[in-house]
């Protein structure tokens, strides 16, 4: 039974499932789970921070580690915890609501979850070597070039390492909602056409949608299953095979790299730097001059013969092979 647990349906490890997937829907958990638990650390740090100023002249911090722990509040919460809720959510329903399998670029999205993750870890490493940064969550010029220590370079390099996560992710979710919007949603009129995330099975197949649908009414889905008529929800695309990305653990290789990096470059240690960035510049090299790997299959139970037949998988379909 344990066994079950620990593996997919395909027989594959469920940690490497979640490793290397580029499947938006497992990436924004991964966004709101992440989230969560710098959302905790950043708990604790405001608890420290209210401990402080429960009674005048306390002396419960020091001045300089309650610096500390302002820096580390607004900076963990800003950008570690509020941001990547909202990226999770995204990430899981955005595609849902306009009808499209995935995002745009499903490796970058891998991408840009793994490099905010590593960003965030990189920052909280700092704990470990008593190097916190202490010029405030903005880090200005006049604190910033005032503080003693290596705890500003730990900000400056975990803010940019998880900035260039932020910058892909947000590039991404544009062009999906400009590119990938169904047929008949929101050309000009965004109330033309309600979301789909309705109109799929909970929770979603892989592929989300058995046929890509095309929009012709404001409440479409329900029109065509309840209302006996065959105008509001109709397909944008034949049955047939479905084309979905494969995982990869490049985008993990990818952040790894430039965490290396960026630790190593706190402390001067540019060897070992030097070799984090080659990690990074050979995953990207892999990615670049090898095929994109992709599985093709049909939804299960579904007879792609029959129209009718086609729009009730939406209840029960799971992808196979």
């Amino acid at each position: 039974m344990l066994e079950s647990y620990l593996k997919t349906a395909e027989g594959k490890s469920v940690l490497m499932d979640w490793l290397t997937t580029v499947d938006h829907k497992k990436i924004g958990v991964m966004y709101i789970f992440a989230a969560v638990f710098f959302f905790l650390l950043a708990g604790i740090e405001a608890i420290l921070i209210r401990i402080q100023l429960i009674v005048p002249n306390n002396d419960f911090l020091s001045a300089s580690t309650y610096n500390e722990m302002i820096t580390m509040h607004g900076t963990t919460m800003m950008f570690f915890a509020a941001l990547p809720i909202l990226f999770g959510l995204m990430n899981f329903i955005v595609p849902l609501q306009i009808g499209a399998r995935d995002v745009a670029f499903p490796f970058l999205n891998a991408l840009g979850f793994w490099l905010f993750f590593f960003g965030g870890v990189l920052l909280n490493i700092s704990w470990f070597f008593g190097a916190l940064p202490d010029a405030g969550w903005t880090a200005y010029s006049s604190l910033a070039l005032d503080s003693a220590g290596v705890g500003v370079d730990y900000y400056l390099l975990s803010v940019q390492i998880s900035g260039f996560g932020t910058i892909i992710s947000a590039i991404n979710f544009l062009v999906t909602i400009v590119n990938m919007r169904v047929p008949g949603m929101m050309e000009n009129d965004p109330w033309d056409g309600r979301t789909l995330e309705w109109a799929i099975s909970s929770p979603p197949p892989e592929y989300n949608f058995v046929q890509v649908p095309l929009v012709k009414s404001l409440d479409a889905f329900f029109t065509q299953k309840y209302g006996g008529k065959d105008e509001g929800f109709v397909d944008a695309e034949p049955a047939g095979m479905i084309h979905m990305p494969n995982p990869s653990i490049l985008p993990l290789f990818i952040a790894i790299g430039l965490f290396i990096a960026g630790l190593a470059i706190i402390y001067h240690q540019f060897v070992i730097a030097a070799i984090g960035i080659l990690i990074t510049l050979l995953s990207m090299l892999t990615r670049s001059v090898k095929d994109e790997l992709s599985h093709r299959g049909k939804a299960k139970g579904c007879n792609t013969a029959n129209r009718k037949d086609l729009r009730n998988c939406f209840c029960y379909s799971e992808f196979r092979i």
